[in-house]
């Protein structure tokens, strides 16, 4: 119960002290302040949204013109044939039989 009424006690004490020292003024700028973010971060949303959208459509459209991303079309870069000979797809001891 002590506990109790110290806690009542201090917590005016503290509103009081909250008031005095002009409490209200700061919450009325910190809130003007934190309405100005909130505006701009919704201009950030909205242009983020809009640019994800434009990358998705670019996407498809890049997808639909080269076809699928099936793995069994492409080599395991994603971006060679897998019948090609390549530098970057052969074992470095296959190129250059100096090094075996």
């Amino acid at each position: 119960m002590k506990r109790f009424l110290i806690g009542i006690i201090l917590g005016i004490i503290l509103l009081f002290l909250f008031l005095y020292f002009g409490g209200p003024g700061y919450l009325e700028t910190f809130g003007k302040k934190a309405e100005d973010t909130g505006k701009n971060l919704k201009k950030y949303e909205q242009t983020t949204r809009e640019t994800a959208k434009k990358v998705g459509d670019k996407y498809e459209d890049v997808k639909k013109k080269f076809g699928s991303d099936d793995k069994e079309k492409t080599g395991s870069y994603g971006f060679l044939p897998k019948d090609r000979d390549c530098p970057i797809s052969t074992p470095i001891h296959h190129q250059w039989p100096s090094l075996q």
